[in-house]
C-alpha cells in the first residue's frame, strides 16, 4: 500500500485530505510544519508527499 506524507499547517484541510486519501486505500501521515515534515521524511520512506506552499 502507497504511504504519502501530507504536510498541511492547516488542520482541517489537513484531516479532510487525509480521510479522502484513507477511504481510497491509501496510508497517510500528517505533517503541520515543514520541520515537522523534514522529521519525518528523514524517519521513514514516503511514495509521494503533498504540501502546501
Amino acid at each position: 500500500m502507497e504511504q504519502i506524507l501530507i504536510v498541511e499547517d492547516d488542520a482541517d484541510n489537513n484531516t479532510m485530505l487525509r480521510e479522502y486519501l484513507e477511504n481510497h486505500g491509501y496510508r497517510c501521515t500528517q505533517a503541520f510544519s515543514g520541520s515537522e515534515a523534514k522529521l519525518l521524511f528523514s524517519m521513514q520512506k514516503f511514495d509521494l508527499v503533498l504540501l502546501d506552499l
